[in-house]
């Protein structure tokens, strides 16, 4: 295993993000696919702690839970904003601050 690979699964393993078991295929036919992390319960309450806002507390409830179009819905969201940021940086008639 790689470092890459090596961080997100002892987070995973440590309780502080989690992956939806909507993930895991019974019957791969191409082989392992990427995995998708999520915030959990205590990656949560450390950034709480370290004075960053984090929503709803019970994540990794949420996460465990949540289905296929859900996840990739959230990934389309955060490649949208990805891109919109980038472009946005590309030009110097934006304002590059957020908040």
């Amino acid at each position: 295993m790689d470092r890459a690979s090596d961080r997100p699964c002892r987070l995973y393993h440590a309780g502080f993000v989690d992956r939806s078991r909507a993930q895991l295929d019974r019957y791969p036919t191409s082989g392992s696919a990427p995995m998708v992390y999520a915030l959990g319960d205590l990656g949560a309450e450390l950034l709480a702690e370290r004075g960053s806002e984090c929503g709803h507390l019970e994540l990794s409830r949420r996460n465990r839970n949540a289905g296929r179009p859900f996840i990739e819905h959230q990934l389309e969201i955060v490649d949208f904003q990805v891109s919109l940021d980038l472009a946005v940086r590309q030009r110097d008639d934006f304002c590059h601050s957020y908040g």
